[in-house]
Parts: structure tokens; sequence; C-alpha cells
């Protein structure tokens, strides 16, 4: 049967005709073999890619949970600093009363304008005076008020500078933790 079947290639051309089968067969297999090959190879190269993704996933949640950890603790030792900021505040201002009295020999229009200008960030020279009252002059303040505004604005600066220092400690524990420090 098979004699029949290739009957027409007999000679040269079954020759030709055997080749060209053999041939075709190994590139067939060849083709097969390295398709093989290369779906291994980009199985591993997902496989690596796939590790690479956990590892840095990984990764990234410690360093997320470092920096919750270092955010909590500063926003606690903040909230710490600031409620006894605000606890002198109250106990000195409450201390006025006691230290201060209400009517003092003087407070000056000169101690206003400085602390008026100091507050401002002018100059006190340039200050506009109060009309016909030199700078030696009583000024109508009571000395409670004047002490009490005094204290405002100290502890007003005070919380100001613990916040700053919070946050400057707040970012160097951020980016050491950031590093894996």
């Amino acid at each position: 049967m098979l004699a029949k079947l290739f009957s027409f290639a007999t000679g040269g051309w079954g020759t030709v005709i055997a080749f060209v089968a053999v041939f075709a067969a190994g590139g067939v297999a060849a083709g097969w073999t390295v398709h093989k090959i290369d779906n291994g190879s980009y199985q591993t190269l997902v496989a690596a890619q796939q590790h690479s993704l956990v590892l840095a996933t990984q990764k990234a949640a410690a360093i997320q949970k470092a920096t919750d950890a270092v955010s909590l603790d500063a926003a606690v030792a903040e909230a710490k600093a600031q409620q006894q900021i605000v606890i002198q505040h109250e106990f000195t201002t409450y201390e006025v009363i006691r230290h201060v009295p209400v009517r003092t020999a003087c407070i000056s229009y000169g101690v206003v304008r400085l602390l008026v200008a100091a507050g401002v960030g002018a100059d006190p020279s340039n200050l506009n005076t109060a009309a016909g009252k030199p700078d030696g002059a009583c000024a109508p303040v009571d000395a409670r008020a004047f002490v009490a505004s005094l204290l405002d604005a100290f502890y007003g600066a005070k919380a100001n500078g613990e916040q700053l220092n919070a946050l400057n400690a707040w970012l160097s524990k951020v980016e050491a933790a950031s590093a894996g420090k």
C-alpha cells in the first residue's frame, strides 16, 4: 500500500521527497523543542517577577508599619507636650492675679510701643505715638491685662516652637524608618 502511495516518487525525486520529509519532521521537532525551552524561560521569568513583587510588597508594608509607628509615637508625644504648655499657660495666667497688682505706678507708652513693634516686626520709631504722649508718659493700660497679653504671646510662641521641634524630630525618624534603620 505504501509502495503505491510513493510509486510516483521513484528515482531521484523519491530521494528529494524523503530528504524534504526528514528535514520537515526535524524542523517541526526542533521548533517544538525551542518553543518548550522558550516557554520554560518565560515561566521562570514570570515566577521571578512574582517573587520580586512579593518581596517589594513585603518591604513596603514593613516600611509603612515602621513609619506609622513613628507617626503615632510623635503624635502622642506632641499632644502631651502641647497639653503641658496649656497647663503651664493656665497656671501662670492664674498667678497674675496673685503677683501683679491691678494698678502699678506706670506702664509707659514707650514699653507699649516697643512690644507692639516687636509683635508686628516694625521699627518702634516708625510707629505713631499717642497724641501728645511721650514715651515716658503712663499708658492707660491695666497691668494684669498687660501681663496676661504678654503671657499669651509667650506661650503661643512656646507652643509653636514645640511643634516645630516635634516636626523636625518626626521627619528625621520617618526618614530613618523609611530607610530601614
